[in-house]
């Protein structure tokens, strides 16, 4: 691959990944204002894990401006980057956006620390707590931001507009050292929620290989009878439920950040340290980096989208997604394509099963066998529902293979 194909895949591919990551992270910050505007401007009902997506969502806004546009807000005399339109103004501008962004590291650190809390305290930040992460978070990234754009180290900075080369020590106390404390702050956090979560499962086995009858002659015994002692060990069951789910949650958002800034912090220590970093690396750096609210956005609505299935199992990941989609979810015409055409499509499928159900039941003999004279009966009977439905074939409409006119709503 010549220099030149290598400059536009380093330029082209952020604008990409940034735009897809830019719109997740609205798409999180719409969602948590309409909870709120629905709720009749109620602040209970937005969580501290709400608060703290918003805070994160904001600052991934900012860093995903400034890698959307990428090349195209850089100086048009840039040597040796391909596709650059701007201005020097332009680039320090977002080179600002660009040094936001560090507070989206801090709030994966505090969404880590809010995890801790609940999953293994069992309890909610106070409100004095949740004042000091968004002041930390907040302060710092603005702090840098501005100090950098006062002292003039904003500019031209190889991937993109930031701090330029000449200001090394600003890039190591601005970004580098804080992003790599993160990390290892996070990784201590995860590790010490996955020990106290395996002893609690390691205690819930215990628990429960005791069996219900041991479990009712023991509550018998403290006067709680039999159904305290059921009651409990459904409990214990949901509880344990609940855990897991939110233990895995906890363990997306902490592999994203990781893949997000793994890559990126590798290629710049090796910058920083006078090596040349090999072109799939600086690759992956900056289609991975530039993916974080994306991540995020898809975390975020995980739990939704897996709900949505359980509850609509006929209904296509493509629909499922569209529905729990903030973005799309809003739409009028997303609406009647997604839900009133799902539910016709559902309401005429159930018609048809029904009646070949009872077609079935009418063509086959005690021994369990299909005489030929009754096959053809069902042969008619299929023709009809086809003419009625409007269906090729009712055998692959069943099976969800083959409806006219509304196969693409699943």
């Amino acid at each position: 691959m010549n220099s030149l194909s290598r400059q536009k895949l380093r330029s082209i591919l952020p604008h990409i990944t940034g735009s897809l990551s830019w719109l997740g992270s609205l798409s999180i910050i719409i969602d948590i204002i309409r909870k709120y505007r629905n709720n009749n401007n109620n602040h209970k009902s937005i969580t501290t894990y709400h608060r703290l997506m918003l805070g994160m969502s904001l600052f991934d806004l900012c860093m995903g401006t400034n890698q959307m546009l990428n090349t195209l807000v850089m100086p048009a005399d840039t040597p040796n980057v391909y596709g650059c339109f701007g201005t020097e103004a332009s680039c320090i501008a977002f080179g600002f956006l660009g040094q936001l962004g560090i507070g989206s590291p801090f709030y994966n650190l505090m969404l880590s620390i809010y995890y801790y809390l609940v999953i293994v305290k069992n309890s909610s930040p106070s409100a004095t707590i949740e004042k000091c992460m968004h002041f930390v978070c907040i302060s710092f990234a603005f702090g840098t931001a501005i100090t950098a754009l006062a002292l003039g180290m904003l500019g031209y900075a190889g991937f993109w507009c930031w701090i330029t080369a000449e200001h090394g020590k600003a890039r190591l106390w601005f970004w580098y050292v804080p992003v790599l404390s993160i990390m290892l702050a996070m990784a201590m956090i995860m590790t010490v929620i996955y020990c106290s979560l395996a002893k609690q499962e390691d205690r819930q086995r215990n628990f429960r290989f005791r069996g219900r009858e041991s479990l009712a002659i023991e509550q018998e015994n403290r006067n709680d009878g039999v159904r305290g002692a059921l009651h409990n060990l459904r409990r214990n069951r949901r509880s344990a439920g609940a855990s897991r789910s939110v233990k895995w949650q906890a363990f997306r958002y902490v592999g994203s950040f990781f893949a997000a800034w793994f890559f990126l912090a590798v290629t710049r220590f090796m910058v920083w340290a006078g090596r040349k970093p090999p072109f799939a690396l600086v690759l992956a750096s900056v289609i991975l980096s530039t993916s974080q609210g994306l991540l995020n956005f898809w975390i975020y609505i995980r739990p939704r989208y897996v709900e949505h299935k359980k509850r609509h199992p006929d209904v296509g990941r493509f629909v499922a997604f569209f529905r729990v989609n903030p973005l799309f979810s809003g739409c009028e015409c997303c609406h009647k394509c997604c839900h009133r055409g799902g539910t016709k499509l559902r309401r005429r499928m159930s018609i048809i099963e029904r009646r070949l159900r009872v077609v079935n039941e009418s063509i086959v003999d005690t021994d369990g066998n299909i005489p030929t004279q009754n096959m053809n009966d069902y042969n008619s009977q299929a023709e009809v529902i086809e003419s009625e439905h409007n269906i090729a074939d009712v055998d692959g409409a069943i099976n969800g293979e083959a409806v006219s006119g509304e196969s693409d709503i699943l």
